[in-house]
């Protein structure tokens, strides 16, 4: 690493970042929204020919002029010292990319320096030339505002770089999408807060008049300032959204704020200023500087693995290094390093713990070991935990570094559980698999266009038995020749001709009594089942068997056979 480290608690060093850059936006905040104020004045003073206006300007320019010099000079000095010390990497990497913006906005801040100087010493001595007075109060506010745009810009940018990592272009990183709504939210707030610190210096004049008045005034100003605030909120919420930051909450937290402060300002301040006291003030100066805090949150807090999205991890290693130190290395010569060759397996793999894993596992070097970690059970575990560090955990930066690293990596993280009273056990051998019975699928249904009723035919064998099989009609008994015969005679008209027997109709009774006496007996040969037929015995002989309906062609019915005539039966 280019960069030597500091024995500094990473939390320690949070807490001490995030107060430094709280005191220094809140004191910004009231130099940049407070010199507006005087100037507005100033201008009123010209105006309406009244002393006070004048006098009220000329008191807060004195009041910004030391606040300047001593608060916000100093807490910016002592932010950007503790800001390299702790993350020089990123400290090295924003002064790249910002490297024209930061010059421009140095210059930028000795230019509104001087003319405030001018400005705050030449009260008397450019009483009869006002416009030359204003003109250099103008130039030191434009200066400030224009300055200040430059660290939020940055800021901003660790949250959204968008197109810079495609263009790498210094326009890109300035403009980036967040920049906007987030210089809005701050220059908004500031306005507000210059008023509400305004409020704090008028509740204390004894003229009754001129306090309303002054109460009024500044209560419209920072009334309309925390509405702009809200709605800036609004979008910078709207960005960040899109962006993939989960900061709905407290984004909408400090909207709803800045939605409630205007409403107090402009139903109290603004129309009852004469009732509008000291706790009302101090009720929104303290909710001014919270949400100051919720601003500073957001734009400090940068969720995931990064410190600047997709192109910089929390650890100082760039996204577009991973794989050069795959091959060369963490364990670099470097100039505050004297020693070339890397120590031994353990100093190493602590070398390469402090430079990846200690910004947010500081206390895992201290007394006490790693405690205990719910993956790492087994032998093997931790080569495993590192391996899969980027895909189950992707909170986490990638693991950087060679082979070799690696695993001295893994043997310190060994050591510092032991340490801890943790120890590794061999894994146990994984049951058997549980066969699994897998089910035969279904065949597919046939669809109703696929369906084909079958035509149904009768057997050739059923056919053959049928043919073969004589068919008597059974004669009526001798006593009712003659009452059948009337009525047979009746039905039907008589004849002469006798009546040829149609093909596939039954010879009459006595015709088939002869034959079935000449029916040969069955032979002991075995014959097809629909063949045979039983021989009659001497009890059914002279008795004719029920008459059967044959079969003549297929499809048709046939011909109904009914007794033969009376005439015939007679003869």
């Amino acid at each position: 690493m280019q960069f030597p480290y500091f024995d500094i608690s990473p939390s320690i060093a949070s807490g001490l970042l995030f107060f430094l850059s709280y005191v220094f936006m809140t004191l910004s905040g009231l130099v940049v929204g407070g010199f507006m104020y005087v100037l507005i004045a100033q201008v009123r003073g010209i105006r309406s020919m009244d002393p006070r206006w004048e006098q009220f300007a000329r008191t807060f320019s004195t009041y910004i002029f030391r606040i300047a010099v001593l608060g916000v000079g100093m807490s910016g000095c002592l932010l950007w010292l503790v800001f390299v010390s702790v993350h020089p990497a990123v400290a090295a990497e924003l002064l790249r990319i910002f490297e024209i913006p930061a010059y421009a906005a140095w210059l930028l801040l000795l230019i509104s320096a001087v003319s405030l100087f001018t400005y705050i010493n030449t009260w008397s001595r450019w009483r009869n030339n006002i416009l030359l007075h204003l003109l250099a109060g103008s130039i030191a506010a434009v200066g400030l505002w224009v300055a200040l745009a430059v660290p939020i810009s940055a800021g901003a940018f660790s949250l959204t770089p968008h197109f810079w990592l495609n263009t790498f272009s210094t326009r890109d990183a300035v403009f980036n999408p967040s920049f906007i709504p987030t210089y809005l939210v701050w220059s908004s707030w500031a306005l507000a807060m210059a008023g509400g610190a305004g409020m704090i210096w008028t509740i204390n004049q004894r003229d009754d008049i001129w306090r309303a008045a002054l109460i009024e005034w500044l209560g419209k100003w920072a009334a309309i300032a925390s509405f702009i605030c809200a709605a800036s909120m609004m979008w910078w919420i709207f960005i960040l959204f899109f962006e993939g930051l989960p900061v709905i909450t407290l984004a909408g937290a400090i909207a709803v704020v800045a939605v409630c402060l205007g409403l107090i300002l402009i139903l109290w301040a603004a129309r009852r200023p004469e009732s509008f006291g000291k706790s009302p003030v101090a009720v929104v100066v303290v909710a001014l500087l919270i949400q100051a805090g919720g601003i500073q949150s957001l734009r400090s807090t940068s969720p995931g693995p990064f410190v600047i999205q997709g192109h910089m991890f929390r650890n100082g290693i760039l996204v577009s290094d991973i794989g050069k130190l795959a091959a060369s290395g963490i364990w670099k010569p470097s100039p505050w390093r004297t020693d070339d060759s890397p120590p031994d397996k353990l100093a190493l793999g602590a070398f390469s713990f402090r430079a990846q894993c200690f910004v947010c596992h500081s206390s895992w070097m201290g007394r006490g070991g790693i405690p205990s970690l719910s993956e790492v059970k087994y032998f093997g575990d931790v080569n495993r935990f590192l391996d899969e560090l980027s895909t189950r955990h992707p909170a986490l930066p990638v693991l950087a570094g060679s082979e070799g690293e690696k695993l001295a990596l893994v043997h310190y993280i060994k050591s510092r559980l032991s340490e801890s009273g943790a120890a590794l056990i061999a894994r146990p051998p994984e049951p058997p698999p549980v066969p699994v019975k897998v089910k035969k699928p279904l065949p597919p249904r046939p669809q109703a266009s696929e369906v084909e009723k079958p035509a149904i035919e009768t057997p050739s064998s059923e056919k053959s038995s049928e043919e073969e099989k004589p068919v008597s009609v059974e004669p009526p008994p001798a006593s009712d020749v003659g009452k059948s015969a009337a009525p047979a005679d009746a039905a039907k008209p008589e004849t002469n001709e006798t009546k040829t027997p149609v093909q596939g109709e039954s010879p009459p009774a006595e015709a088939a009594s002869d034959e079935i006496k000449k029916t040969p007996p069955p032979s002991t040969e075995i014959e097809p089942e629909a063949s045979k037929e039983e021989a009659p015995t001497p009890a059914d002989e002279g008795v004719a068997k029920p008459a059967e309906m044959p079969t003549t062609e297929e499809g048709k019915e046939p011909e109904k056979v009914g007794p033969a005539p009376a005439k015939k039966r007679n003869e």
